[in-house]
């Protein structure tokens, strides 16, 4: 069963009218948060199929708020071949209409067509409550009942029962559970479950050994009575008179002649059973040949529409192909001003191209004059940069350097003065043009001279004077002032200066310059971010940039007649393109329909040429009237058979069966009265020969006979009850054991199919499931087994939508539709569950239908169908 489509009005949510359509065959996965219709697609399911349409008590399926309204639904489904629509309104106005192909059923009539189909039935009054819902109501799952497999099962069992065991034995099917039940009744009066002897047979034996207690005793009695004689000769000529004639042998005779009577009926019944066949198949045949004769005649009928077909066709085709050759001289035409359009935008963009490279030709050469600039800028501070380093290249002066030759200074200057203040002092005046030597150096005018050695004062013509200083500190003053100097003059050849003026002069100068060069390297920086050759480099694809837009304004032409802008002559190209891919798709399609027409005809004449070679086939002719003369012999068989049926009917009915039934059961009665009579008579002989001992007490032998009489009755109403119970007990543990192997016949498909399902959530697990098709014990490896009742709630949920996928599998196999519906199932599932029951669900799609409704879509991501939103499904309908 394959619902396409469901539509509901005026229920609950869904006040105006709302479809669910394009159902697939298999999953369909249909979300929607809470209180957005999930449950009321549901039960408007349950409403179209389980409730009377003329109920009163579905007053649940109104909106809320709206009393006068008349909920609505409709389903349209396929089952078996056969396309169905169901629709139902409820309350006001109430109607039920199902449609199955050409055939229209309303009413009462409707519905038990509909409860027949998918296994159900209707309450005599009031709303449908489960027990009713049958098989829908086992593979329906509505919100929080998915653990609930018992009530459902035992609902659906009849249904289950008689849709699986098509095909078996009666014993199979609920009637063969009645019989058992009643052979179990019959076999529970007379012995126990054990087998041991109760009620009418226990009763019996008892009555048995009661009445042979009291005839030993009466034996007793009379073995001491002499009476009797009298009467044991009377019964001893009866018997011989019976003997003689031995009555029961004619009952007998006449029970034989009866019975071969009705064996000869019962003969001439298979023969009326033959003959009906014969009959039977020879109105088969004679069917057939109508059948064919009528298939001929109609081939002749539609030679004439399908020549008519082959004109029509042909006025289509010759109309499609001239339609064809116009639209093709307007695609010449579409794609000459479509060409044309495109011609008109090239020229268009070229112009405004042109415009656009006259501007960045002027802006740039703007930038590129400015680059330049800032280059010619850049390489400037870089000279003096550079000119300045090379100052700065091998001065070593700094702070500390001077310092140092500051105190070396003064420290010879102080030596020097200490040693001053120790040496001899030679002050002069000399008179004008008189000149004196010291120590080599010719002295004249006016000064003084320090000696801190020997020196020899030459005067001239006058001779010499030697001047000696005195002290020994003089000498080591001399030598503290020679180190001294030749500290400071060291420092000073070290520094490559001559004096400590000169030292700070340079050091000036040179932290001067160390300032200006991180001047001109922060000008730099923001003359050339990334340094002077990249600026450079800059400037040149700025250049080359140039040249390029250059090249490419002079390849470009002028074109100041041009009065279109781009955007219109987008606009013009846009209508050209569309209107030439109308024209191209108006051609493509009626070329397409000029092939499908061709196509059409080629096949339309072909069939007309075969149709007529078939009509004028020599061989079909022949056939044909080899099928008339063959029909009318048929015709004539049937007659002559119905006349020889009638004869021997009434045959079998003059010979009157039951009639003859009953004098065998009347003779055989008779025979067994008589032979029992005489068994009687036997029986009172033994007992008055028994009684010829006895002590004649008057009465004893008659009593005795009566106890003898009576034991006897008691023994065959005791040996009678023995042998209906052994025959009730063999019965019984037959029907059980074949009963037993016909169930295990029946539940082998649905162990099958269970176990498919099962080992994706339980590997090599196993379930049982007893005779009413209930689950048992669940086992598994390493775990103890466990009942079904017991499991988790959700270990329940899950078992519980596995069995119903066997259900429906096996009613699948059995040509039962099966339908499948899960209305926020398995919520309670954790991960690992929920990812091995979407493998469970999506194997089953590929044999049933499933309606899977959801408020938690994520949990269903890996199912492999898409999610339909009724949220977006509502919205698209406008409410």
């Amino acid at each position: 069963m394959k619902v396409s489509r469901l539509a509901v009005k005026e229920l609950r949510q869904f006040a105006r009218h709302f479809e669910l359509t394009a159902l697939e065959p298999g999953l369909n996965l249909i979300s929607g948060a809470n209180e957005t219709g999930k449950s009321a697609l549901v039960r408007a399911l349950q409403a179209a199929f389980f409730e009377r349409y003329s109920t009163k008590s579905v007053e649940d399926l109104r909106p809320w708020q709206d009393p006068n309204a008349a909920p609505e639904v409709q389903v349209d489904f396929e089952h078996g071949g056969l396309d169905y629509s169901l629709s139902k309104q409820f309350l006001k106005k109430p109607r039920c209409r199902l449609t199955l192909d050409r055939q229209v059923l309303e009413g009462d009539q409707a519905e038990q067509h509909l409860q027949q189909l998918l296994g159900f039935s209707y309450p005599g009054k009031g709303a449908s409550r489960e027990e009713y819902w049958g098989i829908p109501g086992l593979l329906w799952i509505t919100q929080g009942t998915g653990q609930d497999l018992a009530r459902p099962i035992s609902h659906a069992h009849g249904f289950l029962r008689e849709s699986l065991s098509q095909g078996m034995e009666d014993l199979a099917t609920s009637g063969g559970d009645r019989l058992i039940d009643e052979i179990a009744a019959e076999r529970s009066t007379l012995l126990t479950q054990t087998g041991k002897q109760t009620g009418e047979l226990k009763k019996a034996v008892s009555e048995v050994e009661s009445a042979a207690a009291v005839l030993a005793e009466t034996d007793r009695r009379l073995s001491q009575s002499s009476s009797a004689i009298e009467r044991l000769g009377v019964v001893r000529r009866e018997w011989q008179e019976h003997e003689s004639a031995r009555p029961w042998e004619e009952a007998e005779q006449k029970q034989a002649r009866a019975a071969d009577q009705l064996h000869e009926v019962n003969r001439q019944r298979q023969q009326l059973v033959s003959n009906e066949t014969d009959l039977n198949r020879t109105r088969r045949e004679r069917q057939q040949l109508l059948d064919q004769l009528g298939q001929w005649r109609d081939e002749a009928d539609q030679l004439e529409s399908r020549a008519r077909r082959v004109a029509e066709l042909k006025t289509r085709q010759e109309a499609a192909q001239a339609e064809v050759t116009v639209l093709e001289r307007q695609v010449i035409q579409s794609t000459s001003a479509l060409r044309e359009a495109q011609a008109v935008l090239a020229r268009a963009e070229a112009q405004k191209r042109r415009r656009e490279l006259e501007a960045l030709l002027e802006e740039g050469q703007l930038a590129l004059e400015h680059a330049r600039s800032q280059v010619e800028r850049a390489r400037e501070v870089s000279e003096q940069r550079r000119q300045l380093a090379v100052r700065l290249t091998g001065a070593t002066l700094d702070s500390n350097r001077i310092d140092a030759l500051a105190r070396a200074e003064e420290a010879a200057r102080e030596s020097v003065v200490r040693h001053e203040a120790i040496a001899t002092r030679v002050r002069y005046r000399l008179n004008p043009g008189a000149a004196i030597t010291v120590a080599g150096q010719a002295l004249s005018g006016e000064g003084s001279v320090t000696l801190t050695e020997s020196t020899r004062l030459r005067l001239g013509e006058l001779g010499e004077i030697t001047i000696e200083p005195g002290g020994e500190d003089l000498v080591a003053s001399t030598e503290r002032v020679q180190a001294a100097e030749q500290d400071f003059d060291r420092l000073l050849k070290a520094s490559g200066v001559s004096s400590v003026a000169e030292a700070r002069q340079r050091l000036a100068e040179r932290q001067e310059a160390e300032q200006k060069i991180t001047w001109l390297d922060q000008t730099l920086e923001d003359i050339a971010p990334n340094g002077l050759q990249a600026l450079i480099a800059e400037t040149e694809r700025r250049q080359r940039r140039q040249q390029s837009a250059r090249a490419e304004l002079d390849e470009l032409p002028e074109d100041r007649d041009l009065a279109i802008s781009t955007s219109d002559a987008q606009d013009a190209l846009e209508l050209a393109r569309e209107e030439a891919s109308r024209v191209e798709a108006k051609r493509r399609a009626t070329r397409d329909e000029d092939i499908a027409a061709r196509t059409e005809l080629d096949t339309a004449e072909r069939e007309y040429q075969g149709l007529t070679q078939r009509i004028e086939d020599p061989d079909r002719r022949a056939r044909q009237r080899a099928s008339q003369d063959q029909l009318l012999q048929l015709s004539a068989g049937i007659e002559a058979l119905e006349q020889s049926l009638g004869r021997q009917r009434a045959a079998i009915e003059a010979a009157n069966p039951q009639v003859l039934q009953d004098d065998i059961q009347r003779y055989a009665r008779s025979a067994e009265n008589t032979r029992a009579a005489q068994r009687d008579r036997r029986t009172e002989i033994a007992r008055l020969e028994g009684a010829l001992g006895a002590d004649g007490a008057a009465g004893l032998g008659e009593h005795r006979a009566e106890q003898a009489a009576r034991l006897e009755r008691l023994a065959r109403r005791q040996q009678a009850l023995e042998l209906r119970a052994g025959a009730l007990e063999l019965l019984y543990q037959r029907l059980q054991r074949k009963r037993s192997r016909l169930v295990e016949r029946l539940q082998a498909p649905l162990q099958r199919h269970v176990a498919r399902y099962l080992r994706l959530l339980f590997p090599e697990a196993e379930l049982t499931i007893n005779e009413a098709f209930q689950p048992g014990k669940l086992h598994r490896n390493g775990l103890p087994d466990v009942d079904f009742a017991a499991l988790s709630f959700g270990a329940r949920e899950q078992v519980g939508v596995i069995l119903r996928l066997a259900y429906a599998d096996a009613l699948k196999e059995a040509g039962r539709p099966t339908l499948i519906v899960l209305d926020d199932a398995l919520v309670h599932s954790d991960r690992p569950r929920r990812e091995a029951m979407q493998r469970v669900l999506y194997s089953a799609g590929h044999r049933h239908q499933i309606l899977l409704f959801t408020c938690h879509p994520d949990n269903w991501a890996d199912l492999g169908v898409p999610v339909r939103s009724l949220e977006q499904l509502k919205s698209e309908a406008g409410g």
